[in-house]
């Protein structure tokens, strides 16, 4: 068995990666159980793990995990990310917008990024984009998914049916990590 046959974990598994991504390793002075640990007792406040284990995590509660996890890491350990939703306010989204912008900030970008997003549709599954190509989305995954083509992709609402596009972004469940460069930690707090 691997990470999601039997548990729907991936929400936290995605910030941990994230996190992980951004800054190159793990946070100081802790390991990936002790930032593990950080996410569920967040994910365990603000949703119940239980609940989250079997059923997954909707975008609204994992921002909540994520912006509570970053302030402890913060406080904590003095580690240095913003977090923020970009596209959570945006309407008439298309997958290859949302493909444009973040190629515009992953090329533009010297300081550690990555999104932590949801797949709805064949996927069903939260995963950290780390990159782009041309073509997909480049993935940091804990079930092993290496990329998603762009093309396969459509947001929420966006026209395009489910045969021809099987995996389903929604605007709300793009979370940006990325390093600040003056040393600070936030996260934006949005509804």
């Amino acid at each position: 068995m691997e990470q999601g046959h039997l548990d729907s974990l991936c929400g936290v598994y995605s910030v941990v990666n994230a996190v992980r991504w951004v800054l190159g390793g793990n946070p100081p002075k802790m390991s990936a159980e002790d930032l593990f640990a950080t996410v569920i007792g967040w994910l365990e406040w603000r949703a119940g793990a239980a609940e989250a284990l079997t059923a997954g995590v909707e975008p609204k509660i994992l921002w909540r995990v994520v912006v509570s996890a970053l302030d402890d890491l913060r406080k904590e350990n003095g580690v240095t990310i913003k977090a923020d939703r970009p596209f959570a306010r945006r309407r008439r989204l298309t997958a290859a917008e949302v493909h444009q912008t973040l190629a515009r900030e992953f090329n533009a970008s010297t300081a550690g990024i990555a999104y932590v997003v949801v797949f709805s549709g064949r996927l069903n599954h939260w995963s950290v984009v780390r990159g782009v190509t041309l073509t997909s989305f480049l993935l940091f995954d804990s079930c092993g998914h290496s990329r998603v083509a762009v093309d396969r992709c459509r947001m929420d609402g966006e026209a395009g049916g489910a045969r021809d596009c099987p995996h389903v972004l929604e605007a709300a469940g793009i979370i940006r990590l990325a390093r600040q460069a003056d040393g600070s930690a936030t996260a934006k707090s949005q509804p």
